[in-house]
């Protein structure tokens, strides 16, 4: 399961996708956890985005992270 198929389906409440990230953690609980990091991260580094107040600025920060804004 790549990043982005993990990503979506942890977000997701489908039932079978809750059931693919549960047996994806426990096959593969270090890659998983990097997962969970990385989430955690980009999360932490969209909120410091979002919360700068010069509307320029914000705005060339969203345009240079904008995998990060992309859903």
């Amino acid at each position: 399961m790549t990043y982005q198929e993990w990503q979506k389906a942890s977000k997701s409440t489908l039932i079978p996708d809750i059931l693919a990230v549960n047996n994806f953690e426990k096959e593969n609980p270090i890659l998983a956890a990097e997962y969970k990091k990385r989430l955690a991260a980009g999360q932490k580094k969209r909120s410091e985005i979002a919360n700068i107040k010069d509307r320029a600025a914000r705005l060339r920060a969203i345009s240079e992270n904008m995998e990060l804004f992309q859903q």
